[in-house]
């Protein structure tokens, strides 16, 4: 939605290839992600899915998508780095997930599942009911739920606390609408 929308196919490129990446870095790099640490890297890649995605949502929402200009390959690039990061701790997390807990990939895929139907169903809903930028920052909100629950170690209420943030800033801009849209179609920049 924050892609103009003959862009849709890009924003969902750029989230697959993220989700593919990620998949493809956990066993990469198996000093970062160790398996005795699984479950607390997926937290803090679900942490961290929250974060980029409020750093691209202000992104985004700083940068205009000029095309056909001499800036227009800059700030796609710019715009494709903000929507790819997010998405690429998110596929971290659920690799870890799904090939660190073999006794339970069943429940963790149904749940995975589950949980992306859910939440289309809940998108569209919310997005009309609080805007599209909101839903995103319940979204980001919700990521750091997962960190709280997943997280073994003291961050477990450091991301209990940016979850608060997150839902209190969410609230906070649906009544004061400091994070908005500034570059919309068919108007001026």
């Amino acid at each position: 939605v924050i892609f103009l929308y003959h862009l849709a196919l890009v924003a969902v490129s750029c989230a697959m290839f993220g989700l593919a990446a990620g998949a493809l870095i956990v066993p990469a790099f198996p000093r970062v992600f160790p398996s005795p640490l699984s479950q607390e890297r997926a937290a803090d890649c679900s942490a961290l899915f929250s974060l980029s995605t409020l750093l691209g949502l202000i992104g985004c929402l700083t940068i205009p998508l000029k095309l056909g200009s001499d800036a227009s390959l800059v700030s796609a690039l710019a715009w494709a780095a903000m929507v790819v990061t997010p998405f690429t701790f998110s596929g971290c997390a659920v690799c870890l997930c799904l090939t660190r807990f073999p006794a339970r990939v069943g429940r963790l895929y149904a749940a995975d599942l589950a949980g992306a139907a859910l939440a289309c169903l809940l998108a569209v809903g919310l997005m009309n009911l609080c805007g599209p930028i909101n839903t995103t920052l319940f979204a980001a909100a919700l990521a750091a739920t997962g960190a709280c629950l997943m997280a073994q170690s003291r961050r477990k209420s450091w991301w209990a606390l940016w979850a608060l943030l997150l839902v209190g800033g969410g609230m906070l801009n649906a009544s004061q609408g400091f994070l908005r849209m500034r570059f919309v179609k068919g108007q001026a920049y």
